[in-house]
């Protein structure tokens, strides 16, 4: 009985999850004029979810945000996961999530300063794995795991640990422009 307590609240999540109705386009689309308050609105929407801003650069019409590492089910109050399997894939892998938000006319080239016509909006989500190759985790007790160096990786500047870009978020990117959308709509 205990144990099936402790497993309600992955249950209810689940369930939220399966039953929320998904976007499905990771692009929004940008009125005459309103450049500046879409601008506003990508950034205000990515602090909501709490990514930190890396490059605001409303000249060139890019936002990217510094890697956001969620623990994915213990981390409970962060909106970054679309499903139960990225949840659990953020819970057992050291995983972090890249945002890139960029605006541009409809030949693809980037948002002049003071744009005429319509805009599009593009919102890219990449997952970042972290990688440690010379980690040898024992299978008897974590304190006996042991890490070996590459003495020709070092030569070369990689460290023992990077991140490995492992797939693109297309449920976060739709999420994120969905919500900018709304977002655009409310301000006047």
């Amino acid at each position: 009985m205990v144990h099936m307590l402790k497993a309600l609240p992955l249950l209810l999540a689940a369930l939220l999850l399966v039953g929320c109705s998904r976007p499905t386009s990771p692009e929004f689309q940008v009125g005459t004029g309103r450049y500046a308050a879409a601008f506003d609105a990508a950034r205000e929407t990515l602090r909501d979810y709490r990514f930190q801003l890396e490059r605001v650069d409303a000249q060139q019409g890019v936002i990217t945000t510094q890697p956001k590492a969620t623990a994915g089910l213990v981390s409970m109050w962060d909106k970054d996961q679309s499903s139960l399997s990225q949840e659990v894939d953020d819970t057992v892998n050291n995983q972090s999530r890249v945002v890139r938000i960029t605006f541009e006319n409809d030949a693809g080239e980037p948002a002049p300063v003071d744009p005429a016509g319509l805009l599009r909006g593009r919102v890219e989500v990449t997952v970042y794995r972290r990688q440690s190759p010379g980690v040898r985790v024992s299978s008897r007790a974590i304190g006996m795991t042991t890490t070996a160096s590459d003495p020709q990786a070092a030569a070369q500047g990689v460290g023992g640990e990077y991140n490995v870009p492992v797939s693109q978020d297309t449920r976060l990117a739709a999420r994120l422009a969905a919500e900018i959308e709304k977002r655009l709509l409310r301000i006047k």
